[in-house]
Protein backbone atom coordinates (compact mmCIF):
# COMPACT_ATOMS: atom_id res chain seq x y z
CA UNK A 1 0.00 0.00 0.00
CA UNK A 2 1.29 3.47 -0.87
CA UNK A 3 0.24 7.07 -0.48
CA UNK A 4 -0.22 7.79 -4.18
CA UNK A 5 -1.36 11.41 -4.53
CA UNK A 6 -2.13 14.40 -2.30
CA UNK A 7 -3.34 17.98 -2.42
CA UNK A 8 -1.71 20.12 0.27
CA UNK A 9 -2.31 23.70 -0.93
CA UNK A 10 -6.00 23.83 -1.82
CA UNK A 11 -7.28 27.29 -2.84
CA UNK A 12 -10.05 26.53 -5.33
CA UNK A 13 -13.46 25.64 -3.85
CA UNK A 14 -14.11 23.67 -1.75
CA UNK A 15 -10.56 24.40 -0.54
CA UNK A 16 -10.10 20.98 1.04
CA UNK A 17 -6.89 18.97 1.30
CA UNK A 18 -7.03 15.32 0.32
CA UNK A 19 -5.01 12.09 0.19
CA UNK A 20 -5.15 9.04 -2.05
CA UNK A 21 -4.00 5.48 -1.32
CA UNK A 22 -3.20 2.93 -4.01
CA UNK A 23 -2.72 -0.85 -4.01
CA UNK A 24 0.16 -1.67 -6.38
CA UNK A 25 0.35 -5.30 -5.32
CA UNK A 26 -1.07 -8.53 -6.77
CA UNK A 27 -3.57 -9.28 -3.96
CA UNK A 28 -6.48 -7.51 -2.30
CA UNK A 29 -5.74 -5.56 0.90
CA UNK A 30 -8.20 -4.96 3.75
CA UNK A 31 -7.75 -1.42 5.11
CA UNK A 32 -9.35 -2.26 8.45
CA UNK A 33 -6.95 -1.12 11.21
CA UNK A 34 -4.99 1.10 8.79
CA UNK A 35 -4.39 4.71 9.84
CA UNK A 36 -3.23 8.02 8.37
CA UNK A 37 -1.22 10.62 10.27
CA UNK A 38 1.01 13.65 9.86
CA UNK A 39 2.86 13.04 13.14
CA UNK A 40 5.65 10.53 13.60
CA UNK A 41 4.88 10.31 17.33
CA UNK A 42 1.12 10.03 16.79
CA UNK A 43 0.73 7.52 13.99
CA UNK A 44 -2.91 6.64 14.65
CA UNK A 45 -4.57 10.01 14.10
CA UNK A 46 -7.17 8.85 11.60
CA UNK A 47 -8.60 5.35 11.11
CA UNK A 48 -9.67 4.58 7.56
CA UNK A 49 -13.35 3.60 7.67
CA UNK A 50 -14.00 -0.12 8.06
CA UNK A 51 -15.10 -2.28 5.17
CA UNK A 52 -12.67 -0.82 2.64
CA UNK A 53 -10.91 -3.56 0.66
CA UNK A 54 -8.61 -2.45 -2.13
CA UNK A 55 -8.26 -4.84 -5.03
CA UNK A 56 -5.00 -4.78 -7.03
CA UNK A 57 -4.79 -1.47 -8.90
CA UNK A 58 -7.61 0.16 -6.94
CA UNK A 59 -7.63 3.53 -5.13
CA UNK A 60 -9.07 4.95 -1.93
CA UNK A 61 -9.21 8.71 -1.42
CA UNK A 62 -10.20 10.78 1.59
CA UNK A 63 -10.81 14.46 2.32
CA UNK A 64 -9.76 16.58 5.27
CA UNK A 65 -12.72 16.88 7.63
CA UNK A 66 -14.31 15.46 10.74
CA UNK A 67 -13.79 11.74 11.49
CA UNK A 68 -14.99 9.27 10.48
CA UNK A 69 -15.91 11.04 7.23
CA UNK A 70 -12.62 12.92 6.87
CA UNK A 71 -9.11 12.97 8.31
CA UNK A 72 -8.71 15.57 11.10
CA UNK A 73 -5.39 17.15 10.13
CA UNK A 74 -4.53 19.59 7.36
CA UNK A 75 -1.60 19.04 5.03
CA UNK A 76 1.02 21.70 5.68
CA UNK A 77 1.47 24.16 2.82
CA UNK A 78 5.17 24.38 3.71
CA UNK A 79 5.49 20.58 3.46
CA UNK A 80 5.66 17.75 5.96
CA UNK A 81 5.64 13.93 6.23
CA UNK A 82 2.50 11.79 5.97
CA UNK A 83 2.40 8.26 7.38
CA UNK A 84 0.27 5.23 6.46
CA UNK A 85 0.36 2.76 9.36
CA UNK A 86 -1.06 -0.68 10.18
CA UNK A 87 -2.20 -1.17 13.78
CA UNK A 88 -3.52 -3.87 16.08
CA UNK A 89 -7.26 -4.47 16.49
CA UNK A 90 -7.08 -4.10 20.28
CA UNK A 91 -9.54 -1.81 22.11
CA UNK A 92 -6.57 0.53 22.44
CA UNK A 93 -4.79 -0.03 19.10
CA UNK A 94 -1.03 0.08 18.82
CA UNK A 95 1.06 0.78 15.73
CA UNK A 96 2.48 -2.37 14.14
CA UNK A 97 4.22 -1.18 10.99
CA UNK A 98 4.51 1.95 8.88
CA UNK A 99 3.31 0.83 5.44
CA UNK A 100 4.38 3.99 3.66
CA UNK A 101 5.64 7.50 4.43
CA UNK A 102 5.82 10.45 2.05
CA UNK A 103 7.81 13.61 2.68
CA UNK A 104 6.83 16.54 0.47
CA UNK A 105 7.77 20.20 0.19
CA UNK A 106 5.92 23.39 -0.75
CA UNK A 107 3.91 23.46 -3.95
CA UNK A 108 1.90 26.15 -5.73
CA UNK A 109 -1.87 26.40 -5.09
CA UNK A 110 -4.09 23.56 -6.31
CA UNK A 111 -1.17 21.51 -7.66
CA UNK A 112 -1.16 17.87 -6.61
CA UNK A 113 1.89 15.75 -5.90
CA UNK A 114 1.90 12.07 -6.67
CA UNK A 115 3.54 9.00 -8.10
CA UNK A 116 3.84 8.35 -11.81
CA UNK A 117 3.11 5.78 -12.89
CA UNK A 118 0.85 4.89 -9.97
CA UNK A 119 2.86 3.25 -7.19
CA UNK A 120 6.27 4.44 -8.48
CA UNK A 121 9.02 5.35 -6.02
CA UNK A 122 9.26 9.13 -6.42
CA UNK A 123 6.72 11.87 -5.72
CA UNK A 124 6.39 14.53 -8.44
CA UNK A 125 4.22 17.52 -9.30
CA UNK A 126 1.44 16.32 -11.62
CA UNK A 127 -0.16 18.07 -14.60
CA UNK A 128 -3.65 17.69 -13.11
CA UNK A 129 -5.43 16.31 -10.06
CA UNK A 130 -6.99 12.86 -10.33
CA UNK A 131 -8.86 12.19 -7.07
CA UNK A 132 -9.31 8.43 -6.67
CA UNK A 133 -8.20 7.69 -10.24
CA UNK A 134 -4.97 6.92 -12.17
CA UNK A 135 -2.47 9.75 -11.88
CA UNK A 136 -1.87 12.27 -14.64
CA UNK A 137 1.54 12.74 -16.20
CA UNK A 138 4.21 14.66 -14.28
CA UNK A 139 4.55 18.41 -14.72
CA UNK A 140 7.78 19.46 -16.42
CA UNK A 141 8.31 23.16 -15.80
CA UNK A 142 9.92 25.63 -18.19
CA UNK A 143 13.33 26.12 -16.53
CA UNK A 144 15.29 22.85 -16.30
CA UNK A 145 18.70 21.81 -15.06
CA UNK A 146 20.29 20.98 -18.40
CA UNK A 147 23.93 20.11 -17.68
CA UNK A 148 26.15 19.57 -14.64
CA UNK A 149 29.93 19.56 -14.32
CA UNK A 150 30.59 18.05 -10.91
CA UNK A 151 34.00 16.35 -11.23
CA UNK A 152 36.61 17.70 -13.61
CA UNK A 153 39.60 15.45 -14.54
CA UNK A 154 41.93 17.92 -12.79
CA UNK A 155 39.95 17.66 -9.50
CA UNK A 156 39.80 21.46 -9.56
CA UNK A 157 36.47 22.67 -8.20
CA UNK A 158 36.72 25.90 -10.20
CA UNK A 159 35.56 23.98 -13.30
CA UNK A 160 32.27 23.03 -11.67
CA UNK A 161 28.98 24.50 -12.88
CA UNK A 162 25.27 23.91 -13.38
CA UNK A 163 23.61 24.95 -16.64
CA UNK A 164 19.96 26.02 -16.81
CA UNK A 165 17.82 26.01 -19.96
CA UNK A 166 14.52 27.79 -20.63
CA UNK A 167 12.51 25.42 -22.79
CA UNK A 168 9.39 27.54 -22.50
CA UNK A 169 7.99 30.13 -24.89
CA UNK A 170 8.32 33.15 -22.58
CA UNK A 171 11.02 35.13 -20.80
CA UNK A 172 11.23 34.22 -17.11
CA UNK A 173 12.47 36.51 -14.35
CA UNK A 174 14.63 34.67 -11.81
CA UNK A 175 14.15 37.32 -9.11
CA UNK A 176 13.99 35.48 -5.79
CA UNK A 177 14.83 32.09 -7.34
CA UNK A 178 17.58 29.98 -5.79
CA UNK A 179 19.41 26.68 -5.70
CA UNK A 180 18.17 25.17 -2.45
CA UNK A 181 19.86 21.77 -2.33
CA UNK A 182 23.28 20.52 -3.38
CA UNK A 183 24.58 24.04 -3.87
CA UNK A 184 23.39 27.46 -2.66
CA UNK A 185 22.90 30.46 -4.92
CA UNK A 186 20.33 33.28 -4.81
CA UNK A 187 19.56 35.03 -8.09
CA UNK A 188 19.35 38.81 -8.10
CA UNK A 189 16.28 40.79 -9.12
CA UNK A 190 17.64 41.54 -12.61
CA UNK A 191 18.40 38.03 -13.91
CA UNK A 192 16.12 36.88 -16.71
CA UNK A 193 16.08 33.92 -19.08
CA UNK A 194 14.56 34.40 -22.51
CA UNK A 195 12.94 31.55 -24.39
CA UNK A 196 15.51 29.01 -25.59
CA UNK A 197 18.34 30.59 -23.60
CA UNK A 198 21.00 28.98 -21.38
CA UNK A 199 22.43 30.27 -18.12
CA UNK A 200 25.52 28.85 -16.41
CA UNK A 201 25.85 29.09 -12.62
CA UNK A 202 29.52 28.59 -11.77
CA UNK A 203 31.61 27.82 -8.73
CA UNK A 204 34.10 30.42 -9.99
CA UNK A 205 32.64 32.47 -12.88
CA UNK A 206 35.76 34.58 -13.39
CA UNK A 207 37.80 31.42 -13.89
CA UNK A 208 35.21 29.61 -16.02
CA UNK A 209 34.96 32.48 -18.51
CA UNK A 210 38.65 31.90 -19.33
CA UNK A 211 37.90 28.25 -20.09
CA UNK A 212 34.83 28.79 -22.33
CA UNK A 213 35.06 31.87 -24.54
CA UNK A 214 31.30 31.91 -25.19
CA UNK A 215 30.56 32.75 -21.54
CA UNK A 216 30.11 36.35 -20.38
CA UNK A 217 29.82 37.18 -16.69
CA UNK A 218 26.51 38.86 -15.98
CA UNK A 219 25.01 37.73 -19.30
CA UNK A 220 24.97 33.94 -19.62
CA UNK A 221 27.29 33.28 -16.66
CA UNK A 222 26.60 34.02 -12.98
CA UNK A 223 27.97 32.99 -9.59
CA UNK A 224 29.78 32.10 -7.49
CA UNK A 225 27.59 29.56 -5.75
CA UNK A 226 28.50 28.22 -2.32
CA UNK A 227 28.88 24.60 -1.35
CA UNK A 228 30.58 21.80 -3.23
CA UNK A 229 28.94 19.16 -5.40
CA UNK A 230 29.99 15.65 -4.51
CA UNK A 231 32.37 13.94 -6.91
CA UNK A 232 30.16 10.84 -6.81
CA UNK A 233 26.51 11.57 -5.99
CA UNK A 234 24.41 14.61 -5.21
CA UNK A 235 20.90 15.99 -5.43
CA UNK A 236 20.68 19.47 -6.95
CA UNK A 237 17.43 21.39 -6.52
CA UNK A 238 16.40 24.63 -8.25
CA UNK A 239 13.46 26.51 -6.71
CA UNK A 240 11.24 29.56 -7.16
CA UNK A 241 9.35 31.61 -4.52
CA UNK A 242 5.64 31.81 -3.76
CA UNK A 243 3.85 33.87 -1.11
CA UNK A 244 1.49 31.97 1.19
CA UNK A 245 -0.41 32.76 4.39
CA UNK A 246 0.78 30.79 7.41
CA UNK A 247 -2.45 29.77 9.19
CA UNK A 248 -0.62 29.38 12.52
CA UNK A 249 0.92 32.88 12.57
CA UNK A 250 -1.50 34.64 10.16
CA UNK A 251 1.61 36.06 8.45
CA UNK A 252 2.56 35.97 4.77
CA UNK A 253 5.62 33.77 4.25
CA UNK A 254 7.86 33.05 1.27
CA UNK A 255 8.07 29.36 0.37
CA UNK A 256 10.42 27.83 -2.19
CA UNK A 257 8.78 25.49 -4.70
CA UNK A 258 10.90 23.01 -6.66
CA UNK A 259 11.21 24.08 -10.31
CA UNK A 260 13.50 21.19 -11.21
CA UNK A 261 15.58 18.63 -9.35
CA UNK A 262 18.32 16.27 -10.48
CA UNK A 263 20.08 13.42 -8.71
CA UNK A 264 23.33 12.19 -10.28
CA UNK A 265 25.77 9.46 -9.37
CA UNK A 266 28.72 7.52 -10.79
CA UNK A 267 28.24 3.94 -11.91
CA UNK A 268 27.54 1.68 -14.84
CA UNK A 269 29.52 1.38 -18.05
CA UNK A 270 29.79 3.66 -21.09
CA UNK A 271 30.50 2.60 -24.66
CA UNK A 272 34.19 3.21 -25.47
CA UNK A 273 33.48 6.07 -27.88
CA UNK A 274 31.23 7.80 -25.38
CA UNK A 275 33.72 7.49 -22.55
CA UNK A 276 36.37 9.01 -24.77
CA UNK A 277 34.32 12.01 -25.85
CA UNK A 278 32.52 13.00 -22.65
CA UNK A 279 34.52 14.79 -19.93
CA UNK A 280 34.49 13.14 -16.55
CA UNK A 281 31.76 14.48 -14.33
CA UNK A 282 29.91 16.39 -17.05
CA UNK A 283 26.25 15.39 -17.10
CA UNK A 284 23.73 16.46 -19.69
CA UNK A 285 19.99 16.22 -20.10
CA UNK A 286 19.08 13.92 -22.94
CA UNK A 287 16.69 15.01 -25.71
CA UNK A 288 14.70 11.93 -24.70
CA UNK A 289 13.48 13.92 -21.70
CA UNK A 290 10.77 15.57 -23.74
CA UNK A 291 9.41 12.20 -24.83
CA UNK A 292 9.84 10.32 -21.57
CA UNK A 293 8.14 13.18 -19.66
CA UNK A 294 8.66 11.72 -16.18
CA UNK A 295 12.18 10.47 -16.76
CA UNK A 296 15.40 12.39 -16.77
CA UNK A 297 18.41 10.68 -18.33
CA UNK A 298 21.71 11.95 -17.04
CA UNK A 299 25.07 10.76 -18.29
CA UNK A 300 28.39 11.15 -16.56
CA UNK A 301 31.73 9.62 -17.47
CA UNK A 302 30.55 6.16 -16.52
CA UNK A 303 26.89 6.37 -15.60
CA UNK A 304 23.36 6.46 -16.90
CA UNK A 305 20.80 7.54 -14.32
CA UNK A 306 17.04 7.54 -14.60
CA UNK A 307 15.30 9.73 -12.02
CA UNK A 308 11.90 11.40 -11.76
CA UNK A 309 11.96 15.07 -12.62
CA UNK A 310 11.28 17.49 -9.74
CA UNK A 311 11.09 14.62 -7.32
CA UNK A 312 12.72 13.50 -4.16
CA UNK A 313 14.71 10.44 -5.13
CA UNK A 314 16.39 8.65 -2.28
Amino acid sequence: MVINELLSNSHAPPGTDWLEIYNPGPIAVDLNNVYLSDGRFDLLQYKIPGGVVLQPGQFWAGLQGTPPDGFPFGLAVAGETIFLTAATSDPVPKPVRVLDAVRFGPVEPDRTLGRFPDGADCFVALTSATYGAPNAKPLIRDIVINEIMYHHPTDDDRYEYVELYNKGASTVSLAGWAFTDGISYDFNDYTQMSSGSYLVVAKDPNFLKTVYNNLVVGSNLVGPYTGNMSDHSERVRFSYPIQELNPDTNQIETLMVTEDEVTYYDGGRWPIATRATRPRGSNFRSPLTAMIRNTLMIRSRSSILYCSIAARCF
